[in-house]
């Protein structure tokens, strides 16, 4: 989680296969990803789409670079054209450590393996890339930040338990003593607490 984000409850949300065919523009791919995270009103974020609880559907990732506005690192996310090639570059059986992906039209270069994104004409810092599917909201964030890919990873697999079992109020422990638990498919929460307040809680692993 952001270490700059100091609130106590955060919501966490795992991305739903969104169908961005009709975006061709960055914009446009944000805004159809953040339409699935809707918050209710008691602040506590829920999918906008309903799913059987013994079903589970594999998440769909998205690639997300990472800007600078005023000093704050914001996330953006490619177009569906970049993302589409992106993602079957980093499934490719050709996948190197030199694989490259011209986006944006070729105006930046994006190294799938570095997740790295660097400018092609003219002299600019490379900039983060993230291969994501769960995200949080703080109460001061005006929009979701990807997790760390590892962070995901291991909520899916919390997230694909449950569905497959049945059995949620699901604790996943992260570093720092901070928490989500994954109460049901679509209420997911993330809680930065002090360890010593966890130490009665179940915690199935930690990151």
């Amino acid at each position: 989680m952001d270490s700059n984000n100091s609130d106590n409850t955060a919501d966490a949300k795992r991305v739903p296969d969104v169908d961005q065919k009709s975006s061709n523009k960055q914009k446009d791919a944000i805004v159809s990803l953040e339409d699935h995270l809707q918050e209710g009103s008691d602040g506590v974020a829920a999918m906008t789409e309903n799913r059987h609880t013994t079903e589970y559907v594999p998440v769909r990732h998205h690639w997300f670079y990472a800007v600078d506005v005023d000093g704050k690192t914001i996330w953006r996310g490619f177009s569906a054209t970049d993302n589409k090639v992106l993602e079957e570059a980093y499934l490719s059986e050709d996948l190197n450590e030199g694989t490259t992906v011209p986006t944006d039209g070729g105006r930046f270069d994006v190294n799938v393996v570095d997740r790295t994104r660097k400018c092609v004409y003219w002299s600019e810092k490379p900039t983060a890339v993230k291969r994501c599917s769960w995200f949080y909201k703080g109460t001061t964030d005006a929009r979701y930040v990807p997790y760390d890919e590892s962070v995901a990873d291991k909520l899916e697999e919390e997230y694909r338990i449950g569905v497959t079992t049945g059995v949620w109020h699901r604790r996943l422990e992260l570093s720092g003593g901070e928490l989500v638990v994954l109460h049901g498919p679509a209420v997911m929460v993330h809680l930065a607490r002090p360890p010593d307040t966890l130490a009665a809680q179940p915690v199935r692993d930690t990151i």
